[in-house]
């Protein structure tokens, strides 16, 4: 944003504004859906102020995110009719990809369903359904997007634990499966570039991840080197944000044996990969 700032001082206007509140780019890897990006799955910029002239431009929430809405301009006037519609207008968007667009939509809506209900299996599988289908949307436009795929995993790791408690091992034991795989899939992409949270984080979910699996079927090799890794990587963030409390609570967590209640009350945010 400061480089764009520099680099576009003079020569901005609300459409501007609106072209970067709905970004879709991270500066390290480019086109990105959501992460080191201006537009976040968990809220989103809808109105842009112009006090000048006295207008305003505000989305209609017609898709997710919203900010790929359509964005009414309205402008204050004397008169008998105070306000006036000045024009319609869209963030500007990468050409030929609609469908990486439309994968957007799929992400904010499991994001909501997992903030609605993630303690029953029928939520969690609503949620890993949006997701997937996200994954679809995206891939169909070349785009293999960490978000989707890590998500999809941890998604799944939290699913197993709900049927640990539950007494359903088989059912946990191969959702724990098909995430480690996915996690496996998720490191084999070459052309991922990952910062050292998201690194940490996918280290992190290995490492649960295996630990939840019966005693006789753990990986020790996996389930140790991820764990070195993601206290590697956590010793390097906390000194570089010393003030993140939450970042020493998952240094204790790791060290803990018992992974299933961690699991359990680990709040699973989909917006929290940032």
């Amino acid at each position: 944003m400061t480089r764009t700032l520099t680099e576009d001082f003079g020569k901005i206007d609300y459409q501007w504004v609106i072209n970067r509140l709905s970004g879709h780019y991270d500066e390290l890897v480019g086109p990105r859906a959501f992460g080191r990006t201006t537009t976040k799955v968990y809220t989103a910029g809808t109105h842009v102020m112009v006090p000048a002239r006295q207008e305003w431009w505000m989305s209609i929430g017609e898709t997710y995110p919203t900010n790929r809405s359509q964005f009414v301009g309205f402008r204050l006037v004397n008169g008998d009719i105070t306000v006036e519609i000045i024009g319609v207008t869209k963030a500007a968007e990468l050409p030929n990809k609609t469908s990486w667009y439309d994968s957007m939509k799929y992400y904010v809506q499991s994001y909501l369903t997992n903030e609605k209900d993630h303690d029953s299996v029928e939520g969690v599988d609503q949620t890993l359904q949006l997701l997937e289908q996200a994954q679809v949307k995206a891939a169909e436009d070349n785009f293999y997007e960490f978000p989707y795929h890590f998500m999809w995993a941890r998604i799944k790791t939290r699913r197993a634990a709900i049927a640990i408690s539950q007494g359903q091992r088989e059912l946990a034991l191969a959702d724990l499966q098909d995430a480690q795989k996915k996690f496996q899939e998720i490191q084999s992409q070459s052309s991922l570039t990952l910062n050292d949270y998201e690194r940490f984080q996918l280290a992190l979910w290995q490492f649960r991840t295996e630990t939840l699996k019966p005693q006789a079927l753990i990986n020790r090799d996996l389930q140790s080197k991820a764990q070195a890794q993601a206290l590697g990587l956590l010793d390097g963030l906390i000194q570089k944000y010393p003030r993140q409390v939450e970042l020493k609570d998952l240094r204790s967590s790791l060290k803990q044996t018992a992974q299933l209640p961690v699991v359990l009350s680990s709040e699973i945010r989909l917006g929290t990969i940032e």
